[in-house]
C-alpha cells in the first residue's frame, strides 16, 4: 500500500487522537513529585506515551521532563522533536480553547497547530512507516518536549542521559518545510512618564498579554486627564472606527481603557 493511502486510512484515528490530547490542558503550573512543569503538562505527556506503546512502539518517560516513542534499531537515530505544553487560552474565543470542536473542517484548540497536533501527525507518520514495513537506515524516535513555551529545561534534562540525534527536524512551524527561525528576546522596558508644560493627559500605565510569547488577548491603559470627557469621545471613535471592544472606565478620577 501507497503511503498516503495508508495516513488517509487511519484518518478517524488521527482526528480522534488529536482531539483528546487537546482536550487536555498543559499549561505549565505549580510543580509537584514526578509532574516538574504540572499536573496537565504531566497529563498530556502521559496521553501521548500511552498513545505511542498502543501504536506497537517503545515509549519511555524521563521523570515527567520529556518523553519519546521509538521505532526501528541502529546506533544513531533521527529525531522529530516537539512539545506538548501551551501557552495560556487568553480570553475572546469564539469556540472552546479545550473543547477541540471541528467547524468547517478544522480542529479549533489550544494546541492545534503549536504542537500537540502535528506532534499527533508525526506519530501516526511513525505508524504508517512501521506498518507497512518500510526500510530504515536509523532509528526513528519522536521526542515529546514540555517545556517549549516557559524556557525549555527539559531538553538540558534529555541531554544528561541520551545523545544527540545525528539529524532531525521539528514540526512546530508552517507546513512543509522552514529553514531557520527568528530569535526571541524578552526584556523590559522601564521609563517614569511625567506631564510636562500644560500636557492634558499623563499616561500613569500601560499592561497587557500572560506570556511574553503569545499575541495578547487584553491591554489596558490608565490615563490621568484634565478633559476626561474629551478621550471618552475619542475611545469611542476608535472603537467604532476600527471595530475593537473597546471599555472606558472613569475610575478613582483617572481614565481605565
Amino acid at each position: 500500500m501507497d503511503i498516503n493511502l495508508k495516513i488517509d486510512s487511519m484518518r478517524d484515528e488521527i482526528i480522534k487522537s488529536t482531539q483528546e490530547i487537546l482536550k487536555i490542558k498543559s499549561v505549565e503550573d505549580t510543580p509537584k513529585e514526578g509532574m516538574p512543569f504540572g499536573e496537565g503538562v504531566a497529563k498530556s505527556l502521559e496521553y501521548a506515551l500511552n498513545l505511542s506503546k498502543e501504536l506497537g512502539f517503545k515509549a519511555v518517560n524521563m521523570d515527567g521532563y520529556v518523553g519519546y516513542a521509538e521505532y526501528g534499531e541502529g546506533e544513531d537515530y533521527i529525531a522529530v522533536l516537539g512539545h506538548l505544553d501551551v501557552v495560556p487560552e487568553g480570553d475572546g474565543w469564539q469556540y472552546p480553547p479545550y473543547g477541540a470542536e471541528i467547524h468547517d473542517g478544522k480542529i479549533y484548540a489550544r494546541g492545534a497547530l503549536d504542537d500537540k497536533g502535528p506532534m499527533i501527525a508525526a506519530l501516526y507518520g511513525l505508524k504508517a512507516i512501521k506498518d507497512l514495513n518500510l526500510p530504515l537506515s536509523k532509528r526513528i524516535r519522536i521526542i515529546f518536549g514540555t517545556n517549549e513555551e516557559t524556557g525549555s529545561n527539559d531538553i538540558p534534562y534529555y541531554l544528561k542521559s541520551e545523545k544527540p540525534p545525528v539529524a532531525g527536524f521539528t514540526p512546530d512551524a508552517e507546513f512543509p518545510l522552514i529553514h531557520a527561525e527568528k530569535g526571541l528576546t524578552v526584556f523590559n522596558i522601564v521609563k517614569e512618564l511625567e506631564r510636562k508644560g500644560n500636557g492634558d493627559i499623563k499616561i500613569e500605565y500601560i499592561k497587557g498579554g500572560q506570556r511574553a510569547n503569545m499575541v495578547p488577548d487584553y491591554c489596558e491603559a490608565g490615563l490621568d486627564a484634565k478633559d476626561k470627557g474629551a478621550v471618552i469621545k475619542k475611545a469611542d471613535e476608535f472603537a467604532i472606527r476600527t471595530g475593537f471592544d473597546v471599555k472606558v472606565e472613569d475610575k478613582d478620577d483617572k481614565i481605565n481603557s
